[in-house]
């Protein structure tokens, strides 16, 4: 028998996106037109998808206790889900970590289940308000002593000269088989609206041989996948960005990011043959969401 979040999200699926204006709670069904997407023998992956319907977060499949790195602090109770929707926040909170004085901490949850390799990846997401500093970020990552590898389905928000340019970006920072590391790739979609002002959906399909990045149902990028093979988690999180990190403000904080859903789907067996995924353009999803900036390019080596 089919499960409630399958139903859910399977009719989602199949219906149009709802768009919804203010700061209300998110009420019914919003998932784009990208059934062509998948193929047949796709299934939700119920270990990485959630509605975030029940009273808490579902600690059996996120984890929010993880370790601190660079200038992001993370909290466990700087997370939450009530009415609906997962909230993830970041406070203004002045503290020391093994001699290093940081001014913010935030929250991030994690997918606990297996690492996923391919698959199509999409949350419904309304950013944080607190701008500039802030990106709210859905993305994949993983960072072993084999490989470090990421995909930025989407950071918002995160620039300083405009609250409307939606990030999407690669990254392998460690790979023995790759001569010159990090690699990266960039693109980024100007949008006519503010994120942090309603709710969007934000989703990925990731391939072997290409990946595809959409925002409300709307192909707007596409980037060739040469290095992108890697099993990876499921990643929320709120992350500091300039001026904030070497100016700190008190002002607007707290400020939280709201998640509607995320779910994802993928071969049971988790092994995608290529021939199976079907072809989409642009017009074939509605045509062009906005104006689409940047080439996929390799980066010289530096800090990320």
């Amino acid at each position: 028998m089919i499960s409630g979040t399958q139903q859910a999200a399977l009719a989602g699926l199949l219906t149009s996106l709802s768009m919804f204006a203010g700061a209300g709670t998110p009420q019914a069904e919003t998932t784009p037109h990208l059934a062509a997407l998948l193929p047949a023998d796709w299934e939700l992956r119920e270990s990485h998808s959630d509605e975030f319907d029940d009273s808490g977060l579902d600690l059996r499949k996120w984890e929010t206790d993880l370790p601190d790195w660079g200038s992001w602090s993370w909290r466990n109770d700087h997370v939450r889900v009530a009415d609906g929707v997962l909230r993830i926040w970041m406070a203004f909170d002045p503290h020391d970590r093994q001699g290093r004085q940081l001014s913010y901490t935030a929250g991030i949850v994690r997918s606990r289940e297996a690492p996923l390799r391919y698959g199509y990846f999409e949350a419904r997401i309304r950013a944080a308000a607190r701008w500039p500093g802030l990106a709210s970020a859905f993305w994949l990552f993983r960072n072993r002593p084999e490989y470090w590898t990421e995909i930025d389905i989407v950071e918002l928000m995160q620039r300083r000269n405009s609250r409307n340019i939606v990030d999407f970006s690669l990254y392998v920072l460690r790979d023995p088989r790759l001569a010159e590391l990090p690699v990266r790739r960039k693109e980024h979609v100007s949008v006519s609206w503010d994120p942090s002002q309603d709710f969007h959906v934000y989703g990925c399909m990731w391939e072997p041989h290409r990946i595809r990045h959409f925002v409300d149902g709307r192909l707007v990028g596409e980037i060739a996948n040469d290095h992108w093979d890697r099993p990876m988690d499921v990643v929320l999180s709120l992350g500091l960005r300039e001026p904030l990190v070497t100016s700190p403000e008190r002002g607007g904080f707290p400020s939280a990011m709201e998640v509607d859903y995320i779910r994802v789907w993928g071969p049971a067996d988790q092994q995608l043959a290529a021939a199976n995924v079907r072809g989409v353009s642009s017009a074939a999803v509605h045509g062009p969401a906005a104006t689409v900036h940047g080439e996929p390019r390799s980066l010289r080596r530096g800090a990320r």
